[in-house]
């Protein structure tokens, strides 16, 4: 099925809006949560660093209960989850749980990177909450001593719940724009291809013969100068084809008044074209596209045309048809492989002949 130049130019922008759309919302969902963590894991940090005040009094007295007290304290009032451990990874204070009932967490990459001296960040599901979180590991170190960790983290269920909210106001927007840009393409897609579809539709009727057809666009553009031209070469067209109508309408005059008989000969044998005059010689009142052995019937006239064909130039034959006596010139078109052939009626001048041999013989 042949789709119009309307479908092919508005589905073209179809498919650039949807993939467009497709790419920003999925750029700009990821950019905003790497947002939102970049400021959150900030926040944690600047946190993290002011909770050391109170932390590091009680770790180097070594009141572990007392720390685990103001860990579950802080981290209820600010929602946040508070955890510290010792050099060797044992868990000396949490938010949530139980200290002693939680395993090692030396080799938690945000705690292992802590006691390396770096400021431990990481992203993961904790199998303590059963939650997905955000954890910055920092270093508690007083006087070159290495204390513990302090580890604060977030739950990422609140960035989450953010996020959704403003995914679906980004999607409406980003709809509601896409709604627009489909508007407009149609409309642009239905201005181009308009003029073209007038253009097609004159271009079929000049084809078929109307050359009186005319295109008028609106626009100001190489459209209208593409209309423009059109009309111009319509009305060149029917200027030419009536130049060569009345052309052909003087050919046919003129052949109409030639007294001899003429026939155009195709190289298949077919008659193109004929004269009244080899109607009348030929006895046939519809000759044209017929071929020559159903019209004339003479073996001199046959075999003019034979040899004509075979040698590729102009010959001259007399031809006896219906009684008479003509004499045949062909002249062979070598460009067209067409032959004109003239009979010219030498009936007369043959019997003079004949009457003056007889005579001189009777002498």
């Amino acid at each position: 099925m042949k789709r119009s130049i309307f479908f092919k130019i508005y589905g073209g922008y179809i498919l650039i809006v949807i993939i467009l759309t497709a790419v920003i919302l999925f750029y700009s969902f990821d950019s905003i949560r790497n947002h939102y963590i970049e400021n959150q894991t900030s926040h944690l940090e600047k946190f993290g660093e002011a909770l050391k005040l109170d932390v590091f009094p009680l770790i180097e007295k070594g009141h572990f209960q007392d720390l685990d007290s103001l860990a579950k304290t802080i981290g209820k009032k600010t929602n946040t989850r508070i955890t510290i451990v010792d050099p060797d990874g044992v868990v000396r204070a949490d938010t949530e749980e139980n200290p002693e009932k939680m395993e090692s967490h030396r080799y938690r990459p945000e705690v292992f990177q802590a006691l390396q001296g770096k400021t431990g960040r990481a992203i993961r599901f904790s199998t303590t909450v059963k939650q997905e979180m955000l954890y910055v590991g920092l270093l508690l170190e007083k006087e070159g001593k290495i204390l513990g960790v302090l580890r604060v983290s977030f739950f990422l269920k609140d960035i989450n719940h953010l996020l959704s909210s403003l995914k679906t106001k980004i999607v409406r927007i980003a709809g509601i724009i896409s709604v627009f840009l489909l508007l407009a393409a149609f409309f642009f897609s239905r201005s181009i291809s308009k003029p073209i579809q007038e253009l097609t539709r004159a271009s079929r009727k000049v084809a078929s013969g109307d050359f009186n057809v005319k295109v008028f666009l609106k626009n100001k553009d190489e459209l209208r100068g593409l209309a423009e031209s059109f009309n111009t070469m319509t009305l060149n067209l029917k200027t030419l084809f009536q130049d060569l109508e009345h052309q052909k309408e003087e050919l046919n005059s003129i052949i109409c008044s030639i007294q001899e008989g003429l026939l155009v000969i195709d190289k298949t044998g077919k008659i193109l074209l004929s004269n009244e005059s080899f109607k009348k010689i030929s006895q046939n009142d519809s000759p044209q596209g017929k071929f020559t052995w159903e019209v004339v019937r003479s073996p001199q006239f046959n075999e003019l045309l034979k040899k004509v064909k075979e040698e590729k130039r102009n010959r001259f034959e007399e031809i006896l048809l219906n009684e008479k006596v003509y004499l045949g010139s062909a002249v062979y078109l070598g460009s067209q492989e067409r032959i004109i052939l003239t009979l010219h009626d030498i009936t007369e001048m043959k019997d003079l002949e004949r009457i003056k041999k007889e005579r001189f013989r009777l002498r």
